[in-house]
């Protein structure tokens, strides 16, 4: 049997709409392929092994990776560790740079709750 394993990306979950509208056309159009979507969380190490034991259960088969913003980056990690076919939606490539606007955007908001 099939798998395919979306990866969803930062602070984003199961319960997003790329999700469930991806897992409602696998259900119409492709019912023999498996749809796995965990719930990630923001803790890398956690996220990393959540993925690979899902990839170590499911290799067996044919699967196939989708990763959306930094399930992207996940994805890409994956295919080249794994030898996987990947789809990827647009993918987080440069975490240094997007992590330090997430960060600048938390540490102003932050600063304007609570004020020094």
């Amino acid at each position: 049997m099939s798998a395919l394993l979306y990866i969803h990306g930062f602070l984003s979950s199961p319960k997003s709409h790329k999700a469930i509208q991806m897992g409602e056309w696998l259900s119409q159009y492709r019912p023999q392929t498996q749809y796995l979507c965990p719930f990630l969380t923001p803790y890398p190490d956690q996220t990393r092994n959540t993925l690979e034991k899902l990839v170590e259960q499911h290799i067996i088969g044919s699967l196939y990776l989708m990763g959306s913003s930094l399930g992207g980056f996940w994805a890409t990690w994956l295919a080249e560790k794994y030898g996987l076919r990947t789809v990827l939606i647009n993918p987080a490539v440069d975490l240094s740079v997007g992590l330090y606007f997430l960060l600048q955007q938390f540490t102003e908001s932050f600063e304007r709750c609570f004020p020094a």
